[in-house]
């Protein structure tokens, strides 16, 4: 593990409030469907900084790409979602 600066601990706690607001809007989309797309989308910034904690913090170098490719898979469902097209 590399050496833990201030970014580092920024992006952990970042991260810590985006997976609560993603958990509380998974919880709503349940009940009002019309949330889901923004749910995908809090799911999707949760992912990239994951992928950012993994490179940075951690050093996981291969899982960072899955979850980036996830995230963006995630933006396009949501916006596809939002325009109707599905």
């Amino acid at each position: 593990m590399r050496k833990i600066n201030e970014w580092n601990i920024l992006g952990i706690n970042i991260q810590i409030v985006v997976t609560i607001i993603v958990a509380i809007l998974g919880i709503l989309s349940l009940f009002l469907k019309q949330l889901f797309p923004f749910f995908q989308l809090a799911m999707a910034m949760d992912l990239f900084l994951l992928a950012y904690n993994n490179h940075k913090v951690y050093q996981r170098k291969n899982i960072t790409l899955i979850y980036v490719v996830c995230g963006i898979l995630l933006i396009i469902f949501a916006v596809l979602l939002l325009l109707g097209v599905i």
